[in-house]
């Protein structure tokens, strides 16, 4: 029998084959890159498990384009890929009861995080309005 599918499963597959083997580089560059995208902000957050709910470490690294968890700093697989493009919301997140908790809403579902201190709280805010603030600008390449 044939399993039935988690909703949005079919989505991160895709991504995912689209990032299937991603790479951290310093390609010719002082600047870290994730499969030529280059890295804005890296670091490890606390995430909470989709189906579990459990509290879990990840290494983050955020592109233009993605945020993307990883088990650890080496992992060459991330174990879950945010297109920022179908992020909806990011704020901070004080109802779930944990210090330097925010929040991102993104392909229908949200994604818990959390900093190790407010100052770093804060810089993943930053970094993460500044990437989604430059998806909705048009290109220099569109016309108005």
């Amino acid at each position: 029998a044939r399993r039935p599918q988690r909703p949005g499963t079919r989505a991160a597959a895709m991504v995912l084959t689209a990032l299937s083997s991603p790479s951290f580089s310093l390609g010719g560059s002082d600047k870290a890159q994730l499969d030529g995208q280059e890295v804005l902000k890296e670091g490890m957050l606390c995430k909470q498990s989709q189906y579990l709910g459990r509290w879990r470490q990840r290494h983050f690294a955020l592109t233009a384009q993605h945020l993307c968890s990883f088990r650890t700093s080496g992992d060459r697989r991330p174990t879950e890929v945010i297109r920022l493009a179908d992020c909806t919301s990011l704020r901070s997140c004080e109802e779930i009861g944990r210090d330097n908790a925010f929040r991102i809403d993104a392909a229908g579902r949200a994604f818990y995080l959390i900093a190790a201190t407010a100052e770093e709280k804060e810089e993943w805010l930053a970094r993460l309005c500044g990437a989604l603030a430059r998806r909705a600008l048009p290109s220099e390449a569109e016309e108005w």
